[in-house]
């Protein structure tokens, strides 16, 4: 095998499974572990790629306060996504045919029903599917309500609340962090998306690869807005009766190009496309950048959802002026930082993978600098890498021991034990399962994060937990 083929990520897994039709996976990856992996990496894989088991209660004990914890079922047809909500203020991307006429109502407890014209519509001329987006304010907060998708005579609903008047500092919140929906794998995505209805998370965070623009499109800009369809259509999360929050930064594969960066030439139309789709108007603690990020305050904490990709460079992964807006919304937060990017932060170590450190070491040891000066503690989360890890950070990066959350991916390719391929002294826990993170946080002080996260997959399997805190 040429040193080549170990450019990127996806070179090496094409390799891999191009020997192992002939020579047997399994033989293939444990050759490949012994050459990069550590002996005490080696001890633990069995365990770690052993059957899964199984959890006979839900992902954490406490109960979802979201229509009394009832679990969301895929239930509805029309496809729809909650994006930032605040206790007033909530959005909706509604997907619905362009030659028909919808009208949107929101619907009270009390069967009060106030129409909602659509804030914008975006399509394109050859295809039959819009999406339509809905701003809708002068809500109470905790408040429950439905969304109400009007044609003609018949009507669908969508149970939805706004954020709750305690969201905040000492009271916890549920999260899935999920990357990696690749819509090939269409009987798996049921089953996943089932799983996470099973936590009853109240907020997601969905940080890149939301969709595989660059497979199976026919190579126009309109395909790739087709490909943005297929997706919305096929998964489940956008069916379902009760809606979630959704907060999300895009990866390489919503920018039409793999590995893609700032000289992919279709990134203007995958930006267009994918803030049509995923895109969230700013609410009640939502700041954007002068770029493609931005922030999100809730439960006393700070998220931080960050465009790698835009600006992505031999020596860069942020702009310049994107890297000084993080550096000021980390300078002013009241209380924890949560990073969020699509690629991993502290990814050097796994060979052929992008991730900051790699690509921008530099900007990455100024980002962490500043954390180092701060009263609030920092933590990161990524995706991308088609497994999921816990890496503890020292505490000599810090001052303090912190976490970088690594959840890919919810329904891709995957290949037993592909974390080995390369030995991580930062790593706590690992799968390369199917699978998401679904955490339980709660910022106990502005200078402490209390967690518990688990990776969870479907049919309510489980591959690791770790429940710590993050204390400056």
């Amino acid at each position: 095998m040429s040193q080549s083929d170990f450019r990127n990520r996806r070179g090496f897994l094409r390799s891999v499974a191009a020997i192992g039709a002939g020579l047997g996976v399994e033989s293939v990856l444990r050759s490949t572990q012994k050459a990069v992996a550590s002996t005490s990496e080696l001890a633990g894989y069995a365990s770690l790629e052993a059957p899964p088991t199984f959890n006979s209660g839900p992902a954490f004990e406490r109960k979802s306060g979201l229509v009394a914890g009832k679990k969301p079922q895929p239930t509805a047809w029309f496809p729809v996504m909650q994006g930032a909500t605040s206790q007033t203020q909530t959005q909706f991307r509604v997907c619905v045919e362009s030659n028909r006429v919808f009208r949107y109502f929101v619907v009270d407890a009390g069967g009060g029903r106030k129409e909602i014209s659509p804030r914008s519509r975006f399509g394109v001329p050859t295809s039959q599917m819009v999406i339509d987006h809905l701003y809708v304010d002068g809500l109470e907060p905790g408040g429950l309500y439905q969304l109400e998708i009007s044609r003609g005579t018949s009507a669908e609903k969508r149970w939805f609340s706004t954020l709750s008047p305690r969201s905040r500092t000492g009271d916890p919140l549920r999260v899935a962090l999920i990357s990696c929906m690749n819509d090939r794998y269409e009987a798996e995505q049921a089953d996943a998306w089932d799983s996470v209805a099973d936590m009853t998370p109240e907020l997601m965070i969905f940080n890149g690869d939301c969709c595989y623009v660059d497979q199976r499109a026919d190579g126009s800009i309109e395909g790739m807005w087709n490909r943005h369809l297929q997706t919305r259509l096929m998964l489940d999360v956008f069916k379902w009766d009760r809606l979630v929050p959704i907060l999300t930064t895009w990866d390489d594969h919503d920018t039409g190009e793999n590995d893609g960066n700032s000289s992919n030439p279709r990134l203007a139309p995958a930006a267009q496309y994918f803030d049509a789709m995923f895109g969230s108007d700013p609410v009640d603690g939502l700041t954007v950048s002068n770029g493609r990020s931005y922030a999100f305050d809730t439960h006393g904490m700070r998220f931080l959802l960050l465009d790698g990709r835009s600006n992505l460079s031999p020596t860069q992964v942020f702009s310049t002026t994107d890297e000084a807006w993080i550096l000021d919304q980390m300078r002013t937060s009241a209380g924890p930082i949560w990073l969020v990017n699509g690629t991993q932060f502290l990814g050097g170590y796994l060979m052929g993978a992008e991730s900051v450190e790699k690509s921008a070491p530099a900007q990455l040891k100024r980002i962490m600098s500043e954390a180092a000066k701060l009263q609030v503690p920092l933590g990161l989360m990524s995706g991308d890498v088609h497994f999921s890890e816990l890496m503890e950070i020292e505490s000599q990066l810090l001052g303090y021991k912190s976490f970088e959350f690594t959840s890919s991916a919810i329904h891709s390719r995957t290949f037993p034990g592909q974390q080995f391929r390369s030995f991580n002294s930062r790593r706590v826990k690992s799968t390369s399962k199917n699978n998401f993170l679904g955490i339980e946080m709660t910022a106990v002080s502005p200078k402490r994060v209390d967690f518990e996260v688990a990776s969870l997959g479907a049919k309510r399997s489980e591959f690791f937990r770790l429940k710590n805190q993050i204390n400056r």
